[in-house]
């Protein structure tokens, strides 16, 4: 579920879709259907807070200083810009209503300004 109460599809790549199931066919599968599908040491869902601070002890372990959940999430949606994905596209991955929305996301810097200036004057 979404902020929003609302369902949506996850679209996952490949490799992780095969690694779910193997986790499905692993542990899920042995135990009621309702269950979460990924459950906190009590067994229950896990608290927004708690995913937050999943990722933040994830990124640490990865040696990444000051990420965050979030922070991921706009690294997710500046890669799929620049490799040229639609923005519509990376509106629809993202969830957000509004294509504004996601053109916030995308981060923009002095590097990535001059590399689109050299690209155009290359063609």
């Amino acid at each position: 579920m979404t902020k929003g109460s609302e369902r949506n599809r996850v679209i996952v790549s490949s490799v992780l879709q095969n690694e779910l199931q193997r986790y499905v066919d692993a542990v899920i599968q042995s135990k009621a259907q309702f269950l979460p599908f990924v459950q906190s040491q009590k067994g229950g869902f896990f608290s927004a807070l708690t995913i937050v601070q999943l990722f933040a002890k994830f990124y640490g372990k990865a040696g990444i200083d000051g990420a965050s959940s979030h922070s991921g999430r706009r690294q997710f949606i500046t890669n799929l810009a620049e490799n040229q994905i639609n923005v519509r596209i990376i509106q629809i991955l993202a969830r957000h209503r509004h294509v504004n929305t996601t053109m916030r996301y995308i981060d923009v810097n002095d590097v990535k300004l001059h590399k689109a200036v050299e690209l155009a004057c290359a063609m």
